[in-house]
């Protein structure tokens, strides 16, 4: 309290701020200033509350201290929680653990260390024995616990030297007689079980006095017949088998008329023809064998209609008739049946680009024809196989600008485009390459004070911008560069303890500064430079167990030290008699002891006390290990584990290696057995079958020696026959080879060998009947081609070739059919191309050409939809003006499905100190409000 002189009793408020932001301060009338500490509990036991004097209470988020492979979160009710770190992945094929806050989930070993099976993980370990069938019948299959599947071939040689012996996959051992044709046909090939291969002189004698007896190589057994001819003409020798030859008187009488019979020693019999001749060219003089001679007239029909038939002096003779009937559109000519023969020639030189005709005095006449269509739109030519061809001409000049298209009188014409889109706001071009192209007038004038916009049907606009002013702390102006913009009032008094402001009506004001922080951890005043100025409480701990702080309510007060350190291997306690805080804090280390030998002991920082499993020492191949709590790591041996039921190996265990297996040797010394080994059973020993071998011997085995033989003897006394032994089938009587390699004899075998001609004729006009000693008959086929594709060839077996006209209609309206004698029909297909993009063209098999108009609809009521003959569809997108209404009011836009769409403008600028309205031609227009300026 103060008087002043003029104004008399003074009351300034007393300033209780300390400057301290943790106190709050405030005046009591009876007893003054009271400071009380802040409070900056924020009641959140995730955050460290404290009190800084300059800057208040501080609420720093708690730091969690990290530990390994542990989550740690923050409870606002609890503080700090560690949880560990779950690294199952819910496989129990896998070993989940942590290390070094990484999460590993390593595949679990199923290794059961034994090569014959196969290690895998489903639901835990799985160990399934390998399979070691190879599928091959001529392996042993086994399986060794340290190299795996084991195929051993089998031996299937036996002792036999008259086979090869193998082994198949599929089948497992097969023998295969050996070939011991020495291609000796001279000699008798057969096999010795014991040397292989022998070959024996063949016997060729057939017992008979009237053959020679020799061997060719390459023939084998030849019997050469005996010649008993003593060459006198008039006796005639016989051979018999048994007595050799024997002559007897040769009968020269041939009982025929027609000769007289004599024999001459020397020569033999001799028959001389009678003559017969009447010297009568008119006469066949003949003999019968049994009348003697006879006299037939000749008849000179030769069957030949072509000719005139008569005899004389000089015999038949056969004269040409003349079938010509000057008449140079005829074909004249004679058929041997028929006689003449007149045929209309037709003069087709097959050629689609003449009118064929003909004259009777000149013949053929080939005139050119006229495909001119009078029609400057075509290109006119004729082709030799489908005739006059008036192709469109192609009117593209490659000018997009230019509509192409084709006058009949005057050909092509190539028209402007009109690219006029009717939108003021925009230039129309063209160019060559891609056609019309629209770019959009620029209307800026680069004023910021007008409204830039551009009409369809006008053009660019300028409209003047409004800036509304109704604030006494802002006036408003507009710059053509920047726009509207305000001019902002400055009312700083440049005092700290005023708060300086303005009144949209009545201009600047200066407020007092409050500076009461309500903080009892603070003193509280103001600095007409500084302004309020707030100075911090200094507050003095109780013991070394305990930290000072100050509530801006309450003012100072203590809390206990937290001497959690978070690591769980240490027991935390305080000592309050230490020098400070920060000494006050013991740790004593925890001791871990589970008295399992199995287990490795030790402390984590984050949870404690762990317990990990003992790894023991890798066992050998021949142990197991496990674990005992009192003993520790356990081994056992596991070499029983190493027998197995092929009874063809022994079985043993390797420290190094792990299970091994040995064949055992199967042999009884006995050569009449196959010793070999069952998985199953072990050694075998099964009497060797020596009967097998060949049929062309008896057997019988000795122990010692093996198999033996006794050659079977083959004899069928028969001439006809060569008698040999085949190994496999035993004794063959093979046939005597009569053949004597003339296919137009019959060869039979009856005393010896005879051979008779066979007839070749097959009654049939249509063929040429021979007979070829190599081949046999032969038929061949009359050629009745007259080389003319116009023509079906045919014949028939009594009257022989025939030449028919084909027809070449495909009773098709879409091809044009001609017959060319060379190459045969052509149905060539019509070009019913009009060149025209605009048509659909087709043909149809009954009408011909037909051409449909192609319908140009994109179902876009956005395009224009027009068909050009040279491109064919086009749709022209509309032009923005093409939805123009004229009304600034609106909205203009085209839908593809609907059409234009002219919605009305939304004019509203949520500014309750503006009339909004729209006016047709500049549109939304925003007009300060009289209310508003009213106020």
């Amino acid at each position: 309290d103060s008087c002043d002189s003029k104004d008399g009793c003074q009351h300034t408020h007393v300033s209780c701020d300390d400057y301290n932001e943790c106190t709050n301060e405030y005046c009591d009338s009876t007893s003054g200033c009271i400071s009380e500490s802040a409070d900056c509990d924020d009641h959140d036991e995730c955050t460290y509350d404290s009190c800084d004097k300059e800057s208040g209470c501080q609420n720093d988020p708690l730091d969690c201290y990290e530990f390994e492979c542990m989550d740690s979160s923050c409870d606002t009710v609890t503080g700090c929680v560690y949880v560990e770190v779950d690294c199952d992945d819910y496989d129990v094929c896998t070993d989940d653990y942590c290390f070094e806050d990484n999460c590993y989930n390593d595949p679990l070993d199923c290794d059961d260390y034994d090569a014959c099976t196969v290690d895998s993980c489903d639901d835990g370990c799985v160990n399934e024995y390998v399979d070691c069938d190879d599928n091959n019948e001529c392996t042993y299959d086994s399986c060794d616990s340290t190299k795996g599947c084991t195929h051993q071939e089998i031996d299937c040689t036996k002792s036999s030297k008259c086979y090869d012996y193998s082994c198949e996959p599929t089948q497992g051992c097969v023998s295969y007689p050996i070939n011991c044709d020495d291609s000796d046909e001279c000699t008798i090939d057969s096999c010795e079980c014991s040397t292989g291969c022998v070959h024996e002189e063949k016997e060729c004698d057939d017992h008979s006095e009237c053959t020679y007896d020799s061997c060719k190589a390459d023939v084998g057994c030849l019997y050469e017949s005996l010649s008993c001819d003593d060459y006198d003409g008039c006796t005639v020798w016989k051979c018999d088998d048994i007595e050799g030859c024997v002559p007897s008187e040769v009968d020269c009488d041939d009982y025929d008329a027609c000769t007289v019979d004599t024999c001459v020693i020397g020569e033999g019999c001799h028959h001389i023809d009678v003559d017969c001749d009447d010297y009568d060219q008119c006469t066949q003089d003949e003999c019968d064998s049994v009348y003697g001679c006879h006299y037939i007239e000749i008849v000179c029909d030769d069957y030949n209609e072509c000719t005139d038939d008569t005899c004389g002096e000089n015999g038949c003779t056969h004269t040409h008739i003349d079938c010509d009937d000057d008449n140079e559109c005829t074909v004249d000519s004679c058929d041997g049946e028929i006689g003449c023969v007149t045929e209309y020639n037709d003069c087709d030189d097959y050629d689609a680009c003449t009118d064929d005709e003909c004259d009777k005095e000149i013949g053929c006449i080939n005139t050119e024809i006229d495909c001119d269509d009078y029609d400057e739109c075509t290109d006119d030519s004729c082709d030799s196989v489908s005739g006059c061809i008036n192709m469109y001409k192609w009117c593209d000049d490659y000018d997009e600008c230019t509509e192409d298209d084709c006058d009949e009188h005057v050909g092509c014409t190539f028209t402007p485009v009109d690219c006029d889109d009717g939108n003021e706001c925009s230039t129309d071009m063209c160019d060559s390459n891609t056609g019309c192209y629209y770019e959009m007038v620029d209307c800026n004038d680069y004023n910021e004070c007008t409204v830039d916009v551009c009409h369809c049907s006008t053009g660019c606009a300028h409209e003047e911008v409004i800036c509304i002013e109704n604030d006494e702390c802002s006036p408003q102006s507009c710059d053509p560069e920047t726009g509207c913009k305000s001019d902002k009032l400055s009312c700083d008094d440049y005092d700290a303890c005023t708060i300086d402001g303005c009144d949209s009506d009545s201009g600047c004001t200066h407020e007092d500064r409050e500076c009461d922080d309500y903080n009892a951890c603070t003193n509280d005043n103001c600095d007409s430079e500084k302004g309020c100025v707030y100075t911090l409480i200094d507050c003095e701990p109780e013991d070394a167990c305990h930290n000072s702080y100050c509530d801006s309510e309450d003012g100072c007060y203590s809390e206990v030290v937290d001497c959690d350190d978070y690591d769980e291997c240490t027991i935390d306690t305080c000592n309050p008699n230490a020098e400070s805080p920060e000494e006050a804090c013991q740790y004593e280390d925890v001791v871990c002891e589970d008295y399992n030998q199995c287990t490795v002991d030790f402390c984590s920082t984050v949870s404690g006390c762990e317990y990990v499993d003992v790894v023991c020492d890798k066992p050998t191949a021949c142990q197991s290990v496990s674990c005992d709590s009192e003993e520790g790591c356990v081994y056992e041996d596991t070499s029983a584990e190493c027998e197995y039921e092929d009874k063809c190996y022994e079985y043993e265990c390797d420290d190094d290696i792990g299970c091994l297996s040995y064949p055992i040797e199967c042999d009884d010394n006995n050569a009449c057995t196959d010793d070999s080994c069952d998985p199953e059973i072990g050694c075998v020993f099964p009497e060797r079958d020596c009967s097998c071998e060949s049929l062309c011997y008896d057997y019988d085995c000795s122990p010692i020696d093996g198999c033996t033989k006794t050659e079977v003897k083959c004899d069928d006394y028969n001439g006809c026959t060569e008698d040999s032994c085949d190994p496999d089938i035993g004794c063959v009587y093979t046939p005597v080879n009569c053949d004597d390699y003339n296919a137009c004899t019959e060869d039979l075998c009856e005393t010896g060998c005879k051979h008779t001609q066979i007839s070749c004729d097959d009654y049939d006009d249509c063929t040429i009947d021979s007979c070829s000693p190599s081949e046999g008959c032969l038929y061949e086929d009359n050629d009745c081609d007259d080389d003319n594709e116009c023509t079906d060839d045919s014949c028939d077996p009594k009257t022989g070739c025939s030449n028919t006209f084909i027809s070449c209609d495909d009773e098709d309206e879409c091809t044009i059919d001609r017959c060319c004698p060379s190459t045969g029909c052509h149905n060539a297909p019509v070009d019913c191309d009009d060149y025209d993009e605009c048509t659909e063209d087709k043909c149809d098999r009954d009408d011909g050409c037909v051409y449909l108009e192609v319908v140009c609809d994109d179902e876009n009521k956005c395009t224009n939809d027009i068909c050009w003959s040279d491109t064919g569809c086009q749709f022209i997108e509309l032009g923005p003006c093409f939805c123009d209404d004229d009304n600034q009011c609106t909205k203009d836009e085209c839908d593809p499905s609907e059409g234009c769409i002219n919605s009305v403008v939304d004019c509203d600028d949520y500014d309750d100190c503006t009339d909004d309205y729209c006016d047709r031609v500049v549109g939304c227009v925003f007009e300060p409000s009289a209310d508003c300026e009213a106020n």
